[in-house]
């Protein structure tokens, strides 16, 4: 049994052990080991595939909040980390919110005036999509609001 990766099926007899799937659910797969001599049961889990990345990420600035939205893509998310720097900052995830959302109002310890940089990624246990394009929005007066996205999938700026 070494070398096991994930996605790789179990399946036949093995030094005295049979193995056969019984479950299947959105975050992992479960296989029960069923010994031939009246051995205890045990399970492996295999990591979920990760979800598909979300795409258009836009923004939408007021002088108090940024809302986001984006195109859901992925059938598998549990859920959406959403991502947050000021222009010139390290990334941080600020909300984790619930499977197929396609958007989010950032009103979390916003400065006036300021620029901030955006990512969503989805989100499946513990296994994470692609990042969605770069996006960027700005607090300050409604006229003067800075909403720009990039197509950057995958990358981190």
């Amino acid at each position: 049994m070494d070398g096991l990766t994930s996605g790789d099926a179990l399946f036949g007899t093995f030094d005295n052990f049979e193995f056969f799937p019984i479950v299947s659910d959105r975050s992992w797969i479960h296989v029960v080991e069923f010994c031939l001599y009246g051995c205890p049961d045990i399970a492996i889990d295999v990591p979920a595939d990760p979800p598909t990345a979300p795409t258009n990420l836009r923004t939408n600035s007021t002088p108090n909040a940024i809302t986001l939205n984006w195109d859901d893509n992925s059938n598998c998310e549990t859920g959406y980390s959403i991502e947050r720097a000021q222009v010139g900052g390290v990334f941080s995830e600020i909300a984790r919110i619930a499977a197929d959302s396609t958007s989010y109002t950032d009103t979390y310890n916003l400065s006036g005036n300021t620029v901030y940089k955006y990512y969503v990624r989805g989100v499946n246990g513990s296994v994470y999509s692609q990042y969605s394009p770069l996006c960027y929005g700005e607090t300050g007066p409604c006229d003067s609001g800075f909403d720009r996205c990039e197509l950057l999938p995958g990358n981190k700026l």
